[in-house]
């Protein structure tokens, strides 16, 4: 065989390996659980802390200092039925992953939303 023959021959050896990897992963599926699935999970939720961990203490304002005027609506209820001040809220349906988009909307904003909805 030639040079340029061996060359297409390699390619299309190592092209037909690569189809065939991916569709064995493919097909195994979720039925693929094993340690390296939980080693990328557990280093993904690590990560994911962290990352809020950071943002929620690298912020100026804390949470808690901006809505202490909101402690006396939490200690009585009544006052929501008829609330002296509008209450501004949120709602984010991927607060299971990250409070991060609401602390993020919240920095653009440049308020504090004392109702948060989950």
């Amino acid at each position: 065989m030639t040079k340029r023959s061996h060359r297409i021959f390699y390619t299309l050896a190592a092209l037909l390996l690569g189809i065939g990897i991916i569709l064995v992963i493919s097909f195994a599926g979720s039925k693929s659980r094993g340690p390296l699935e939980n080693l990328f999970f557990h280093a993904g939720a690590t990560v994911n802390k962290v990352e809020q961990n950071l943002i929620i203490d690298n912020r100026k304002h804390k949470r808690i200092d901006q809505l202490r005027w909101f402690q006396t609506f939490k200690s009585n209820p009544v006052l929501f039925k008829n609330p002296p001040v509008i209450l501004f809220g949120a709602y984010d349906n991927q607060t299971r992953e990250s409070f991060e988009s609401i602390i993020s909307l919240e920095d653009s904003l440049k308020m504090t939303f004392p109702l948060i909805h989950l």
